[in-house]
Parts: C-alpha cells; structure tokens; sequence
C-alpha cells in the first residue's frame, strides 16, 4: 500500500499448489528500505493468472 505514493505496508505471499500458503505483511520502515519492489500493469478483478 502507498497512499500518494509512500510505501506504508507490503504484503508477501507464498504460493503452494496454486493456493496461499503463507503470507508476511511488512511494514517496518527499515525493512521496506531494503525490498528490491516493481509497479506490475493494472488488472482488474479476475484477471490475474496463476500457471497451473
């Protein structure tokens, strides 16, 4: 989450056999520091793909 554009929260998930597994919310300033993070395009609701 960044509300006008300041990085507050990351949520981390893990994947297993295509379901959540496990999942890490970060929000701890000097962790978020050093996390190497990308913008991803904009998709809508539904329009993720998960390989199967």
């Amino acid at each position: 989450m960044a509300p006008r554009g300041r990085l507050l929260v990351v949520l981390t998930l893990t994947i297993e056999d295509g379901k959540i597994a496990a999942y890490d919310v970060i929000a701890e300033p000097a962790r978020l520091r050093e996390l190497a993070l990308a913008v991803l395009d904009d998709q809508g609701p539904g329009d993720a793909q998960i390989p199967t």
